[in-house]
């Protein structure tokens, strides 16, 4: 057998021209955006997600993704841990109460 360590970085200049959100099991009638007044960063209450409408605009960094692996073969079976890091950032359409919203 042989172990195996793999690493990789991944730059890329993203392009979005269009982004739609729905969920995989049912039609999705429509988004709904977290409400900038909202004084705490609360993603379980159902009450602070009530800007109707909302769009996505993405800022124009790098796209950065960091990839590792490390595992052990032993002839044609393997047995692998893989981690990954990937930051892909949206631009914030104003000013929120709450910094990182």
């Amino acid at each position: 057998g042989s172990f195996y360590v793999s690493a990789a970085y991944s730059p890329a200049f993203p392009s979005v021209t269009s982004f739609d959100m729905r969920e995989s099991s049912r039609e999705t009638s429509y988004v709904i955006g977290y409400d900038k007044s909202v004084a705490t960063i609360d993603v379980s209450a159902p009450a602070n997600f009530s800007k109707s409408g909302y769009t996505f605009a993405f800022s124009k960094n790098l796209l950065t993704s960091f990839d590792g692996a490390v595992g052990y073969s032993l002839g044609g079976a393997r047995v692998e841990l893989e981690a990954s890091y990937r930051r892909f950032a949206t631009l914030a359409d104003g000013q929120y109460a709450k910094s990182g919203a």
